[in-house]
């Protein structure tokens, strides 16, 4: 790994230790999995998850885990791998195939540094193929590989993939969203030595808090997001309507509205 991936790894290793020992203290008897990406794979942050009794599906890498995929490449070669297959169908208009490769080995070294310590290896392949309209075939291939504590046998591999994947979900939904969405979650946040980051940063997730029970209970909100199909596009018109508007708002509610059917307010409100 590069200077700035063992930086992380090595602070991400001290803010775990830390973190671990406080939900170990409130919570001693706790059942928890540690879910991150390949930078974390490291046998410091192996050696602190069963110091903590703290459960792991972490993902890995050939570029980062060379010494771990070289063994892989040979118990494949070997035939040595347990393999399971699975086949759905999907869609309702275009009727697609799902076909998921489950490849899986149990007690592998993660590298030879430390013998004494084993992983589980789980390697996943989902190609989905469909026809499209022009009668072509079509094709989608996507690929994760984990290390686990979890044994690996065929309920379990299907288990452990399902649960591997749910970070890209969180990776989507929320940091994409925060970044690209119009909450401008960036890595700096100006010059504060002390608490300005970590204020900004709150008021951020606060924000998005208040936004997803919007989108959960107000018709209204819905509607807007209906119609304009992103909140991006939703703040700039909030911002132009407060900024613009030629008369007074009477609250948020009523802003709301007014992004919804900007024609038909302004013309009962010039009526009357």
């Amino acid at each position: 790994m590069g200077k700035v991936a063992v930086w992380i790894a090595e602070n991400f290793s001290r803010a775990l230790n830390y973190t671990g020992k406080l939900i170990r203290k409130d919570h001693p008897k706790l059942k928890t999995i540690l879910l991150t990406d390949a930078l974390h794979a490291t046998l410091p942050c192996l050696n602190l998850l069963k110091m903590l009794n703290i459960g792991f599906i972490l993902g890995v890498k050939p570029g980062s885990h060379e010494k771990l995929f070289g063994q892989m490449e040979k118990y494949i070669e070997l035939n040595q791998m347990q393999v399971f297959i699975e086949e759905e169908e999907i869609g309702d208009k275009i009727k697609k195939k799902v076909i998921r490769q489950y490849c899986c080995w149990n007690g592998v070294l993660l590298n030879h540094q430390d013998t004494s310590m084993t992983v589980n290896f789980l390697d996943f392949t989902e190609t989905t193929q469909w026809v499209n309209t022009k009668k072509e075939l079509q094709e989608k291939i996507v690929h994760f590989s984990w290390i686990t504590d979890y044994s690996l046998y065929e309920s379990s591999c299907k288990t452990l993939a399902r649960a591997g994947r749910t970070r890209w979900k969180i990776e989507n939904e929320t940091f994409n969203t925060l970044k690209n969405q119009g909450y401008e979650f960036e890595h700096n946040y100006g010059h504060g030595y002390k608490n300005l980051s970590t204020n900004l940063s709150l008021l951020m997730m606060l924000a998005f808090l208040i936004d997803e029970l919007q989108e959960i209970g107000c018709k209204l909100f819905q509607k807007n997001l209906e119609k304009y199909g992103r909140r991006l596009a939703i703040w700039s018109r909030l911002q132009s309507a407060y900024f613009m508007l030629p008369f007074k708002i009477n609250g948020y509610h009523e802003l709301l509205k007014i992004i919804l059917n900007p024609e038909e307010y302004v013309q009962a409100k010039n009526s009357s």
